[in-house]
C-alpha cells in the first residue's frame, strides 16, 4: 500500500496490523487510487492513527489478568510476539474468553 510506505513513521506501526489498522489502510489506499486524497494526507492520517491507538490503549485500566495456552512465540528485532489459545481475560468488568490471541510486545520508543 502506498500510504504505509513512509520512512519517518512512528515507532507504533504495529497497530496497523490490527483489523482496524488494515481496514483503514485499505480505505486510504482506495482513496489514493481514486484521487480523493493525496498520499501525503494518507500518511499523516496513518501516523495520527498510530499515535491515537497508543494513547487510547494507555487509558485502559491496567488491572487485568489472563490465562491461556501458549501456542507459539518469537522474538525479532526486540519485538516479541506470543500466540495464545483458549484465553480467559479477567478484568474489573468481568471475564472475556477468546479462542485465539496474539500479543505483540516491544520497547517503548524513547
Amino acid at each position: 500500500m502506498q500510504a504505509g510506505n513512509t520512512s519517518g513513521a512512528s515507532g507504533y506501526m504495529h497497530y496497523r496490523n490490527s483489523t482496524l489498522g488494515t481496514t483503514l489502510m485499505d480505505a486510504l489506499d482506495e482513496m489514493i487510487h481514486t484521487a480523493q486524497i493525496q498520499p501525503a494526507v494518507a500518511n499523516r492520517l496513518l501516523e495520527h492513527f498510530d499515535k491515537t491507538m497508543c494513547e487510547s490503549l494507555a487509558r485502559i485500566s491496567p488491572r487485568a489478568s489472563f490465562r491461556g495456552s501458549l501456542s507459539t512465540y518469537r522474538n525479532c528485532d526486540e519485538v516479541w510476539t506470543f500466540f495464545l489459545r483458549d484465553v480467559q481475560f479477567k478484568m474489573e468488568g468481568g471475564t472475556v474468553h477468546a479462542d485465539k490471541v496474539r500479543i505483540i510486545a516491544c520497547k517503548r520508543p524513547e
